[in-house]
């Protein structure tokens, strides 16, 4: 396994499988060579485009649900503007959107609430939703990258309080 050294360390020697199989004299450098590198960048360039794109779409889709809800609309446009808040979390966050994913996390924890999922939509519902896809539409609209400070801190606490999600941590940290 390791080598214990005279101050009580272990000290473990790398894993050499690859090594013998690119066999004697293959340095790092002449396999991963500048050109490796920049494709590997492009590939990575594009990936990032792409989940921005669709992070994209999926915003204009919360968007439209969004626009298409109403007191008393039925409980199935919930479960949309809840499924479509869980998409933007999960690529917001992978984009370096923190506040945005904390955010569309709160907003799909809301729509799966027991007092407010399966009911006809009230006006404090709608208020709440429309509070949360504005927020997001703000973020993106002036490309608010990281978890907001203290100011999205603050923010993510008034919604919590405003739907009595107090004991749950809405930050997608935990």
């Amino acid at each position: 396994m390791g080598e214990l050294t005279d101050d009580g360390v272990k000290i473990y020697a790398p894993d050499m499988t690859l090594k013998k199989k690119l066999g004697p004299g293959v340095t790092f450098e002449s396999v991963v060579t500048p050109q490796v590198m920049q494709a590997a960048e492009k590939v990575f360039a594009d990936a990032q485009a792409n989940i921005m794109q669709e992070l994209e779409n999926e915003m204009q889709s919360l968007v439209s649900a969004y626009d298409q809800l109403g007191i008393g609309s039925p409980p199935t446009k919930l479960q949309t503007i809840g499924a479509l808040a869980f998409a933007v979390k999960s690529k917001a966050g992978i984009c370096g959107f923190g506040f945005a994913s904390d955010l569309a996390r709160s907003l799909n924890v809301y729509c799966e609430m027991d007092h407010v999922r399966g009911n006809p939509l009230t006006p404090r519902t709608v208020e709440i939703i429309s509070c949360h896809v504005r927020g997001l539409q703000l973020i993106f609209t002036h490309n608010m990258v990281g978890d907001g400070g203290a100011v999205g801190a603050e923010i993510m606490q008034e919604l919590a309080r405003l739907t009595d999600q107090q004991g749950l941590s809405l930050s997608n940290n935990s």
